[in-house]
């Protein structure tokens, strides 16, 4: 196994520490792992030499991108692929070339040439040409269980544990909760195995599956971030509406545009709206947790209690109305619905949308005893009734019976 010469005597317990210290340092140039010792060590420079038993070298390069099956490391800015491109198609989207690429074995990277236009390359290495960026092909991977798992064809791990597996999957949910375990090996009779040592031999016909890196999958959908949790469950009932759907797409919809789902659960062919966050292992299920969004609160409103329900993260009520908490919203606003002075609230000097109002917040923080309350501050409350006029226009609003 080729190893990097080392630059430092500090020496780390794991590549993660290793990496982190060397994107600080300029001076280095990647991670060698030390088999003998057990350690990581910063590298001074790029030269290789033959190491020894399980002895690896990290170089370091530039961000890569895990997309359609492959590793992509990004080149400096500045840069694209040498000579020709490899068809003339031009594609709008890096994702769409990317998958592109992933289909065509003649294909070595993407370069975006401009705004909006991406195209495949046909070269192993890259030229200066200002304006434009490189996206070289790399190994194939697959990501599984919070994890990148690197193909390396016709090599098998050394230590192969004798407990056999009929899919890669069942595999890598045995490798995960195994401390030692380095890897899966695929036999030439379909079968799976774990592996204990990331050493690597040559056989014809097989391959393995090196464990990487901690990785979460994620995505944009309707102005929202989802992070893919493949093999995982969320819990949580949402308490009010309907929450199971038949289409991923619609229950990530309705979820953005509730403050209490911070997740949507696919399990029994059906996706389901979850307030909890949490995964825990379900093989066969899918979780797409809640991240970042865009959605404009001022412009939904929730059926609760028989009317529409205007959510506001990151506003607070105040004048809290007696000493009785609810633990659901359907019990709060049938509460409210049925006083006369929790239908009144005060609003805002400025829009809901004006960023100097309320800057957005990092997360959604769940309802888990809502009180009740007359009027509106900015700090962190979940939801309003619907008023009867513009809330620009009125310094108060009666709640709308519908």
């Amino acid at each position: 196994v080729s190893t990097q010469s080392t630059g430092t005597k500090v020496s780390y317990a794991t590549v993660a520490k290793c990496m982190t210290a060397c994107e600080k340092a300029t001076t280095c140039k990647g991670c060698s792992y030390v088999s003998a010792k057990k350690k990581y060590y910063q590298a001074t420079t790029k030269v290789f030499y033959l190491g020894e038993g399980d002895d690896k070298a990290y170089t370091k390069g530039g961000k890569a991108v895990v997309s359609n099956g492959h590793i992509w490391e990004t080149k400096t800015s500045g840069t694209k692929f040498t000579g020709d491109y490899l068809d003339a198609t031009t594609h709008t989207t890096l994702d769409a070339a990317l998958l592109a690429c992933s289909k065509k074995t003649g294909c070595t990277g993407v370069t975006k040439t401009a705004t909006k236009k991406f195209r495949t390359g046909k070269k192993s290495t890259v030229e200066e040409k200002t304006g434009m960026q490189a996206y070289l092909k790399g190994s194939g991977v697959v990501t599984y269980k919070l994890y990148t798992w690197t193909i390396i064809n016709g090599m098998l791990l050394a230590s192969q544990q004798k407990t056999k597996y009929t899919t890669y999957k069942k595999a890598m949910i045995a490798c995960v909760k195994a401390t030692k375990c380095k890897g899966v090996n695929k036999m030439a009779d379909k079968k799976y195995y774990t592996a204990n040592s990331a050493h690597l031999t040559a056989s014809s016909g097989k391959l393995c599956y090196l464990k990487g890196e901690d990785y979460t999958p994620y995505f944009t959908y309707d102005s929202t971030v989802w992070y893919y949790n493949e093999g995982y469950k969320t819990t949580g009932d949402i308490g009010f509406g309907t929450t199971s759907f038949t289409t991923r797409n619609a229950a990530m919809y309705k979820c953005a545009r509730n403050p209490i789902c911070n997740s949507v659960h696919y399990t029994s062919k059906k996706y389901h709206l979850r307030s909890g966050k949490t995964v825990t292992d379900k093989e066969s299920d899918n979780a797409w947790i809640y991240g970042k969004s865009t959605v404009d609160w001022t412009k939904v409103y929730l059926p609760v209690s028989g009317g529409m329900w205007n959510p506001r993260p990151g506003y607070s009520l105040k004048k809290v109305i007696g000493k009785t908490t609810y633990t659901t919203l359907p019990a709060a606003s049938k509460a409210c619905v049925a006083n006369a002075k929790c239908w009144e609230y005060s609003t805002p000097t400025r829009p809901r949308n004006t960023p100097s109002t309320l800057p957005a917040p990092l997360s959604r923080p769940l309802v888990t005893s809502p009180i009740l309350a007359s009027s509106l501050v900015t700090e962190s409350a979940r939801l309003l009734p619907r008023p009867r006029s513009s809330p620009s226009t009125s310094s108060t609003a009666t709640r709308c019976q519908e």
